[in-house]
């Protein structure tokens, strides 16, 4: 492996050494942009074109934040201002199927809020060993403008987390 560098410079390699941590180290300042320092993460994964989705609260449940967007931007942040009165602002559902013979019965949990005459609807449901998620964007007629389907292999956290907390309102099903 080492032989790769024989014959070069000092410099040039120290160069290179730079680059590969640079390259490493882009990665990882990308996720801080949605997790930022003193928060903790609810829920977060990438969608299927992309896109990242985190839902974050801070420290001592301080707030609760929904983040979206490119790994170069965040597009959507909400609620702003940071404070205790966002919880107020989302709104949480949860139910549960129970199986009925061969059916693996449904565990499903929402995390919504209304920005601009527009419904956001975080998903997420579990049945047997599969799991269903994404973002929802509705109209206040309820009709679907926009699916964002989330990747489960990305997600870090889960919904159901929220389902005690008495901060959220309650209602909100998509």
């Amino acid at each position: 492996m080492f032989k790769l560098f024989h014959g070069m410079s000092v410099a040039f390699k120290d160069a290179v050494v730079v680059f590969f941590l640079l390259v490493l180290s882009a990665g990882k300042g990308i996720a801080q942009t949605y997790l930022k320092r003193g928060e903790v993460n609810v829920i977060s994964f990438q969608t299927l074109n992309g896109k990242h989705v985190a839902i974050v609260t801070g420290v001592d449940d301080k707030y609760i934040v929904y983040r979206f967007g490119t790994d170069k931007k965040i597009e959507l942040e909400y609620p702003s201002p940071k404070d205790s009165t966002t919880w107020k602002k989302m709104f949480f559902n949860w139910h549960m199927h129970p199986s009925m013979g061969e059916d693996d019965g449904v565990d499903y949990d929402c995390l919504s809020f209304v920005k601009d005459k527009f419904r956001y609807a975080i998903y997420e449901s579990r049945s047997g060993n599969s799991v269903n998620l994404g973002v929802k964007v509705m109209d206040l007629n309820d009709r679907v403008i926009a699916d964002f389907p989330g990747i489960e292999s990305t997600r870090k956290g889960t919904l159901m987390n929220l389902r005690n907390n008495e901060n959220l309102g309650q209602g909100g099903e998509y």
